[in-house]
């Protein structure tokens, strides 16, 4: 019944202290009340540091970041790069130099955030922050899932460890029959990772993608006897459980159409737990899920410690997007100048005129309303999501 998900020569620092010895270890009590804090926390961090992810030109964004903290983006090209804000090439100043870096690189623009969820690792290795939103990305609106892991400094001060950003596109999906040759493809955030974090990551997939399509109710053989599980919409509370049997009533033994879009991957602050950031699609409905692995009774099995999915609202748009006012179309110099403006919605009871009724009616066609020409009436579209089909 274990899934054994890598075997390495490399050691653990301490194979024999499991998740579980370190999950009983802890009161209930405790743990509701850190996690309360953490969320608390947590939110407060995101929410200034996409204060100054949305600036024209970033201040202060250095004080988030330590010499050990990566971030990951999607360039042009859809190919994922990795940047190390501290990591400097020369003796420039720190601030100078992240301000022009995070322009190009960091900046996000038209941010809007549908959920946070922070949960701590149970190695003790910092906060793992799931978030699901939409922003601009090469000039249109599009969903993102980003997965941010947040330590504790020697100073006792949160910075921002991992910061890893997808943007969502359906039509970049991949099916599972399909995932073994795109896996081999995908960027899991670089070379410099040790190659345990990648091949971790790619038999995780391999071996859930085919759990998932084969037999789903045995999905409960990854999961720790107190693994916790979360699953939701983009916005809202979460469903979650703490027991196999509820794990496997909340994931469901039904056969799932499962297509993954993208995979990444990467090592917690001492390399003891790996966190997987997942988008793709679910039963046609657009997702995006961040697993945590630990080890199970060495280094040499995983399995997931924490598991949170959220899915995304097929008519998720920017709210903030702006749209230009509908140009005041030019006179027709064939128009009478001297017509009076028409009410869209006749009254029941015409006018009474003061005039005499001897006078002959006016034709109609010099007092009709000129046509109004199509571009100053129709109302530009705002960009839409990517609907899951």
């Amino acid at each position: 019944s274990d899934f054994s998900l890598f075997s390495s020569s490399n050691s653990c620092e301490n194979p024999k202290f499991t998740a579980t010895d370190r999950w009983f270890q802890r009161k209930m009590s405790t743990l509701t009340k850190q996690h309360l804090k953490i969320q608390k926390y947590a939110r407060r961090i995101i929410t200034r540091y996409y204060s100054c992810l949305e600036q024209t030109s970033p201040t202060g964004i250095d004080t988030y970041f330590r010499p050990v903290s990566k971030v990951s983006r999607l360039n042009k090209e859809w190919i994922m790069v990795h940047l190390e804000p501290m990591q400097l090439d020369d003796k420039q100043d720190v601030a100078m130099d992240l301000e022009q870096r995070t322009k190009q690189f960091i900046q996000l623009k038209g941010a809007s955030i549908s959920s946070i969820d922070a949960h701590p690792t149970d190695t003790g290795e910092g906060i793992i922050v799931l978030i699901i939103g939409c922003a601009e990305f090469e000039g249109e609106p599009m969903k993102y899932a980003q997965s941010v892991l947040l330590n504790i400094d020697e100073l006792g001060e949160f910075y921002i460890h991992r910061d890893v950003l997808r943007f969502v596109d359906i039509e970049k999906t991949t099916y599972p029959d399909q995932i073994d040759q795109q896996l081999q493809k995908f960027d899991f955030l670089g070379a410099e990772l040790r190659p345990r974090d990648l091949v971790v990551g790619r038999a995780f997939m391999d071996q859930y993608i085919e759990m998932t399509r084969a037999a789903p109710q045995n999905l409960d053989k990854f999961y720790f006897e107190n693994s916790v599980v979360y699953r939701g919409n983009a916005d809202g509370p979460l469903t979650s459980s703490t027991t196999l049997k509820g794990i496997q009533d909340l994931i469901g033994t039904q056969r799932m159409e499962l297509s993954i879009s993208s995979v990444d991957t990467y090592f917690s602050l001492k390399g003891l737990a790996i966190v997987i950031l997942v988008t793709g699609m679910q039963n046609g409905k657009l997702f995006a899920e961040s697993f945590l692995l630990t080890p199970k009774d060495s280094c040499y099995s995983y399995c997931v410690f924490q598991d949170i999915q959220r899915f995304f609202e097929p008519d998720q748009a920017l709210p903030t997007a702006s749209v230009p006012d509908t140009p005041t179309p030019p006179q027709d110099p064939a128009a009478p100048t001297a017509t009076p403006s028409v009410p869209s919605v006749p009254t029941a009871t015409p006018p009474v005129l003061s005039a005499p009724t001897a006078t002959p009616p006016v034709p109609s066609a010099p007092t009709a309303t000129p046509p109004v020409p199509a571009w100053a009436t129709a109302t530009r579209p705002v960009p839409a999501w990517p609907t899951a089909t």
